[in-house]
Protein backbone atom coordinates (compact mmCIF):
# COMPACT_ATOMS: atom_id res chain seq x y z
CA UNK A 1 0.00 0.00 0.00
CA UNK A 2 2.73 2.72 0.88
CA UNK A 3 4.23 2.00 -2.68
CA UNK A 4 1.12 2.88 -4.08
CA UNK A 5 0.19 6.43 -1.90
CA UNK A 6 3.94 7.45 -1.51
CA UNK A 7 4.13 6.83 2.53
CA UNK A 8 2.26 5.53 5.24
CA UNK A 9 -0.37 8.50 6.21
CA UNK A 10 -3.29 7.43 3.81
CA UNK A 11 -5.58 5.09 6.34
CA UNK A 12 -7.35 2.09 4.53
CA UNK A 13 -11.36 1.97 4.90
CA UNK A 14 -14.14 -0.27 4.95
CA UNK A 15 -15.06 -0.02 1.00
CA UNK A 16 -11.67 -0.13 -0.25
CA UNK A 17 -11.20 3.35 -0.57
CA UNK A 18 -8.10 5.24 0.98
CA UNK A 19 -8.51 8.15 2.61
CA UNK A 20 -5.91 11.26 1.51
CA UNK A 21 -3.49 12.75 3.25
CA UNK A 22 -5.11 16.05 3.94
CA UNK A 23 -8.60 15.10 4.54
CA UNK A 24 -8.12 15.77 7.78
CA UNK A 25 -6.95 19.60 7.41
CA UNK A 26 -10.33 19.82 5.17
CA UNK A 27 -12.72 18.44 7.35
CA UNK A 28 -11.95 20.60 10.20
CA UNK A 29 -12.16 23.79 7.66
CA UNK A 30 -15.60 21.91 6.25
CA UNK A 31 -16.78 21.87 10.42
CA UNK A 32 -15.63 25.26 11.11
CA UNK A 33 -17.71 27.75 13.76
CA UNK A 34 -20.52 29.63 12.55
CA UNK A 35 -19.74 32.74 14.21
CA UNK A 36 -16.44 33.00 15.12
CA UNK A 37 -14.53 35.22 12.69
CA UNK A 38 -10.41 35.04 12.44
CA UNK A 39 -8.52 38.61 13.53
CA UNK A 40 -8.15 38.71 9.74
CA UNK A 41 -9.87 40.41 7.12
CA UNK A 42 -10.83 37.78 5.12
CA UNK A 43 -9.95 38.88 1.40
CA UNK A 44 -11.71 40.49 -1.53
CA UNK A 45 -13.91 38.87 -3.69
CA UNK A 46 -11.05 39.24 -6.62
CA UNK A 47 -8.19 38.37 -4.64
CA UNK A 48 -9.95 35.15 -3.79
CA UNK A 49 -10.98 34.53 -7.36
CA UNK A 50 -8.02 34.41 -8.60
CA UNK A 51 -6.15 32.55 -5.83
CA UNK A 52 -9.23 29.67 -7.11
CA UNK A 53 -8.65 30.12 -10.52
CA UNK A 54 -4.59 29.88 -9.88
CA UNK A 55 -5.83 26.61 -7.55
CA UNK A 56 -7.54 25.01 -10.96
CA UNK A 57 -4.38 25.63 -13.17
CA UNK A 58 -2.46 23.44 -10.87
CA UNK A 59 -4.73 21.07 -10.51
CA UNK A 60 -4.74 20.83 -14.48
CA UNK A 61 -1.30 21.19 -14.83
CA UNK A 62 0.19 19.10 -11.97
CA UNK A 63 1.13 15.57 -12.18
CA UNK A 64 -0.04 15.26 -8.27
CA UNK A 65 -2.92 17.45 -8.80
CA UNK A 66 -4.18 15.83 -5.08
CA UNK A 67 -1.26 16.41 -2.76
CA UNK A 68 -0.82 19.65 -4.38
CA UNK A 69 -4.46 21.03 -4.56
CA UNK A 70 -5.13 19.65 -1.25
CA UNK A 71 -2.38 21.40 0.55
CA UNK A 72 -4.47 24.93 -0.49
CA UNK A 73 -8.29 23.80 -0.03
CA UNK A 74 -8.11 24.01 4.56
CA UNK A 75 -7.21 27.64 3.62
CA UNK A 76 -9.29 28.29 0.56
CA UNK A 77 -12.11 26.74 2.22
CA UNK A 78 -11.95 29.13 5.38
CA UNK A 79 -11.85 32.10 3.56
CA UNK A 80 -14.36 31.61 1.22
CA UNK A 81 -17.13 30.59 3.88
CA UNK A 82 -16.16 33.69 5.73
CA UNK A 83 -15.79 36.29 2.52
CA UNK A 84 -19.84 36.45 2.17
CA UNK A 85 -20.44 37.24 5.47
CA UNK A 86 -19.05 40.49 5.71
CA UNK A 87 -20.71 41.75 2.29
CA UNK A 88 -23.93 42.33 0.84
CA UNK A 89 -26.02 42.74 -2.13
CA UNK A 90 -24.14 42.00 -5.43
CA UNK A 91 -20.70 41.37 -3.80
CA UNK A 92 -22.24 39.30 -1.79
CA UNK A 93 -23.60 37.37 -4.34
CA UNK A 94 -20.04 37.14 -6.09
CA UNK A 95 -18.99 35.70 -3.21
CA UNK A 96 -20.87 33.04 -3.40
CA UNK A 97 -20.15 32.19 -6.93
CA UNK A 98 -16.60 31.32 -5.81
CA UNK A 99 -17.33 30.28 -2.68
CA UNK A 100 -19.28 27.58 -4.96
CA UNK A 101 -16.47 27.26 -6.80
CA UNK A 102 -14.02 26.10 -4.15
CA UNK A 103 -16.57 23.76 -2.90
CA UNK A 104 -16.47 22.15 -6.85
CA UNK A 105 -12.50 21.77 -6.31
CA UNK A 106 -12.83 20.11 -3.01
CA UNK A 107 -15.38 17.69 -4.64
CA UNK A 108 -12.87 17.09 -7.24
CA UNK A 109 -10.01 16.37 -4.84
CA UNK A 110 -11.73 14.20 -2.84
CA UNK A 111 -13.33 12.25 -4.94
CA UNK A 112 -12.90 8.62 -4.34
CA UNK A 113 -10.24 9.87 -1.61
CA UNK A 114 -12.47 10.21 1.66
CA UNK A 115 -15.55 9.50 3.41
CA UNK A 116 -18.90 9.40 1.39
CA UNK A 117 -20.41 11.65 4.23
CA UNK A 118 -17.59 14.32 3.96
CA UNK A 119 -17.69 14.45 -0.27
CA UNK A 120 -21.51 14.88 0.16
CA UNK A 121 -21.47 17.74 2.53
CA UNK A 122 -19.30 19.59 -0.26
CA UNK A 123 -20.98 18.58 -3.48
CA UNK A 124 -24.44 19.78 -1.29
CA UNK A 125 -22.63 23.11 0.02
CA UNK A 126 -21.21 23.51 -3.84
CA UNK A 127 -25.51 23.78 -4.81
CA UNK A 128 -25.99 25.71 -1.83
CA UNK A 129 -23.51 28.91 -2.64
CA UNK A 130 -24.53 28.30 -6.11
CA UNK A 131 -27.99 28.93 -5.27
CA UNK A 132 -27.09 32.03 -2.74
CA UNK A 133 -25.15 33.24 -5.99
CA UNK A 134 -28.25 33.46 -8.40
CA UNK A 135 -26.65 32.99 -11.50
CA UNK A 136 -27.15 30.74 -14.82
CA UNK A 137 -23.32 30.28 -14.87
CA UNK A 138 -22.55 29.10 -11.36
CA UNK A 139 -26.01 27.25 -10.83
CA UNK A 140 -24.96 25.26 -14.28
CA UNK A 141 -21.19 24.61 -12.66
CA UNK A 142 -22.98 23.02 -10.07
CA UNK A 143 -25.30 20.72 -12.01
CA UNK A 144 -22.15 19.56 -13.85
CA UNK A 145 -20.32 18.50 -10.41
CA UNK A 146 -23.11 17.37 -8.93
CA UNK A 147 -24.06 15.15 -12.00
CA UNK A 148 -20.27 13.93 -11.22
CA UNK A 149 -21.45 12.72 -7.81
CA UNK A 150 -24.59 11.23 -8.92
CA UNK A 151 -23.80 9.11 -11.82
CA UNK A 152 -20.59 7.63 -9.75
CA UNK A 153 -22.37 6.32 -7.36
CA UNK A 154 -25.07 4.77 -9.63
CA UNK A 155 -27.73 8.05 -10.29
CA UNK A 156 -27.44 8.03 -14.04
CA UNK A 157 -30.44 9.50 -15.55
CA UNK A 158 -30.76 11.66 -12.32
CA UNK A 159 -27.39 13.12 -13.56
CA UNK A 160 -28.70 13.12 -17.22
CA UNK A 161 -31.22 15.27 -15.81
CA UNK A 162 -29.68 17.53 -13.83
CA UNK A 163 -27.00 18.60 -16.75
CA UNK A 164 -29.53 18.76 -19.42
CA UNK A 165 -31.71 21.02 -17.22
CA UNK A 166 -28.62 22.99 -16.85
CA UNK A 167 -27.46 23.25 -20.46
CA UNK A 168 -31.50 24.06 -21.37
CA UNK A 169 -31.02 27.11 -18.89
CA UNK A 170 -27.95 28.56 -20.69
CA UNK A 171 -28.86 27.67 -24.24
CA UNK A 172 -30.89 31.38 -24.54
CA UNK A 173 -27.40 32.89 -23.65
CA UNK A 174 -25.64 31.05 -26.30
CA UNK A 175 -25.51 33.81 -28.87
CA UNK A 176 -24.24 36.27 -26.99
CA UNK A 177 -23.10 35.14 -23.94
CA UNK A 178 -19.04 34.47 -22.95
CA UNK A 179 -17.06 31.73 -23.80
CA UNK A 180 -17.60 30.41 -20.46
CA UNK A 181 -20.95 29.67 -20.88
CA UNK A 182 -20.70 28.26 -24.29
CA UNK A 183 -17.56 26.04 -22.46
CA UNK A 184 -19.83 25.08 -19.66
CA UNK A 185 -22.79 23.95 -21.87
CA UNK A 186 -20.48 22.41 -24.14
CA UNK A 187 -19.08 20.45 -20.73
CA UNK A 188 -22.79 19.72 -19.56
CA UNK A 189 -23.74 17.91 -23.11
CA UNK A 190 -20.50 16.03 -23.07
CA UNK A 191 -21.17 14.66 -19.96
CA UNK A 192 -24.67 13.57 -20.62
CA UNK A 193 -23.05 11.90 -23.35
CA UNK A 194 -20.57 9.72 -21.23
CA UNK A 195 -23.42 8.51 -18.94
CA UNK A 196 -25.21 7.51 -21.68
CA UNK A 197 -22.53 5.76 -23.69
CA UNK A 198 -21.58 3.88 -20.03
CA UNK A 199 -25.30 2.65 -20.33
CA UNK A 200 -25.25 1.58 -23.37
CA UNK A 201 -27.53 4.19 -25.04
CA UNK A 202 -25.78 5.07 -28.36
CA UNK A 203 -28.22 6.95 -30.35
CA UNK A 204 -28.58 9.56 -27.12
CA UNK A 205 -24.88 9.36 -26.35
CA UNK A 206 -23.86 10.55 -30.10
CA UNK A 207 -26.51 13.05 -29.55
CA UNK A 208 -24.76 15.06 -27.11
CA UNK A 209 -21.38 14.73 -28.53
CA UNK A 210 -22.93 16.35 -31.43
CA UNK A 211 -23.88 19.51 -29.37
CA UNK A 212 -20.93 19.55 -27.91
CA UNK A 213 -19.07 19.77 -30.88
CA UNK A 214 -21.01 22.01 -32.09
CA UNK A 215 -20.66 24.54 -28.88
CA UNK A 216 -16.91 23.77 -28.65
CA UNK A 217 -16.93 24.77 -32.94
CA UNK A 218 -17.92 28.11 -31.38
CA UNK A 219 -15.33 28.69 -29.06
CA UNK A 220 -12.08 31.18 -29.65
CA UNK A 221 -9.05 28.75 -31.03
CA UNK A 222 -7.05 27.55 -27.75
CA UNK A 223 -9.86 27.97 -25.49
CA UNK A 224 -10.59 25.58 -22.27
CA UNK A 225 -13.02 26.02 -19.62
CA UNK A 226 -11.00 26.87 -16.53
CA UNK A 227 -11.81 24.03 -14.69
CA UNK A 228 -13.99 21.48 -17.05
CA UNK A 229 -11.05 22.10 -19.57
CA UNK A 230 -13.77 21.91 -22.17
CA UNK A 231 -12.44 23.09 -25.41
CA UNK A 232 -12.20 21.89 -29.10
CA UNK A 233 -9.44 19.12 -27.85
CA UNK A 234 -11.49 18.12 -25.07
CA UNK A 235 -14.47 17.25 -27.11
CA UNK A 236 -12.50 15.21 -29.21
CA UNK A 237 -11.05 13.45 -26.02
CA UNK A 238 -14.51 12.62 -25.11
CA UNK A 239 -15.56 11.15 -28.30
CA UNK A 240 -13.01 8.31 -27.75
CA UNK A 241 -13.98 7.96 -24.06
CA UNK A 242 -17.66 7.47 -25.69
CA UNK A 243 -16.75 4.91 -28.62
CA UNK A 244 -14.83 2.91 -25.73
CA UNK A 245 -18.08 2.89 -23.50
CA UNK A 246 -20.72 1.76 -26.42
CA UNK A 247 -17.55 -1.36 -26.99
CA UNK A 248 -16.89 0.16 -30.51
CA UNK A 249 -13.32 -0.21 -30.46
CA UNK A 250 -12.34 0.73 -34.35
CA UNK A 251 -14.52 3.80 -33.55
CA UNK A 252 -12.62 5.10 -30.40
CA UNK A 253 -9.70 4.72 -32.23
CA UNK A 254 -10.85 6.53 -36.03
CA UNK A 255 -11.56 9.52 -33.29
CA UNK A 256 -8.40 9.35 -31.40
CA UNK A 257 -6.33 9.69 -34.96
CA UNK A 258 -7.97 13.19 -34.92
CA UNK A 259 -6.85 14.20 -31.58
CA UNK A 260 -4.06 16.73 -30.76
CA UNK A 261 -2.89 16.04 -26.97
CA UNK A 262 -1.16 19.64 -26.56
CA UNK A 263 -5.05 21.11 -27.42
CA UNK A 264 -5.76 20.17 -23.53
CA UNK A 265 -3.84 21.87 -20.61
CA UNK A 266 -4.79 19.08 -17.98
CA UNK A 267 -2.18 16.11 -17.37
CA UNK A 268 -5.02 14.10 -16.30
CA UNK A 269 -7.23 14.29 -19.05
CA UNK A 270 -3.98 13.94 -21.56
CA UNK A 271 -3.02 10.73 -19.67
CA UNK A 272 -6.69 9.54 -19.33
CA UNK A 273 -7.06 10.02 -23.42
CA UNK A 274 -4.61 7.68 -23.51
CA UNK A 275 -5.54 5.12 -21.16
CA UNK A 276 -9.01 4.70 -23.88
CA UNK A 277 -7.13 4.51 -26.85
CA UNK A 278 -5.77 1.41 -24.33
CA UNK A 279 -8.96 0.01 -23.49
CA UNK A 280 -9.96 0.23 -26.89
CA UNK A 281 -6.97 -2.31 -27.82
CA UNK A 282 -8.17 -4.09 -24.94
CA UNK A 283 -11.65 -4.87 -26.33
CA UNK A 284 -9.58 -5.83 -29.67
CA UNK A 285 -7.78 -8.36 -27.75
CA UNK A 286 -4.37 -6.67 -28.63
CA UNK A 287 -2.47 -7.11 -25.86
CA UNK A 288 0.70 -5.46 -27.15
CA UNK A 289 -1.17 -2.10 -28.41
CA UNK A 290 -2.88 -2.09 -24.68
CA UNK A 291 0.83 -2.39 -23.30
CA UNK A 292 1.95 0.87 -25.68
CA UNK A 293 -1.18 2.79 -25.01
CA UNK A 294 -1.01 2.30 -21.09
CA UNK A 295 3.00 2.65 -20.69
CA UNK A 296 2.69 6.03 -22.55
CA UNK A 297 -0.20 7.09 -20.24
Amino acid sequence: MSVLTGGTTAVPVSDDRTILPFVAEVRDAVRGPLFQRSAEEPPTVDVLRGRVAEAWRLWHASRFQRTEVGALLPSLIRDAQALPRVLEGAERRKAYAVLAEVWHLAQQALAYGCEAELYWVIVDRGRTAAQDADDHLTLAGAAWTFGNGLRETGYADEAVHIVEEAAGALEPQLEHGSADVRGMYGALHLHAAVTRARMGMEGDAWRHCDLADRAADRLPAGYAHPWTVFGRGNADFHAVSIGVDLRTPGVALDRAERIDLSTVPSVERRSRVLVEMARAQHLRKDQAGTLHWMTRA
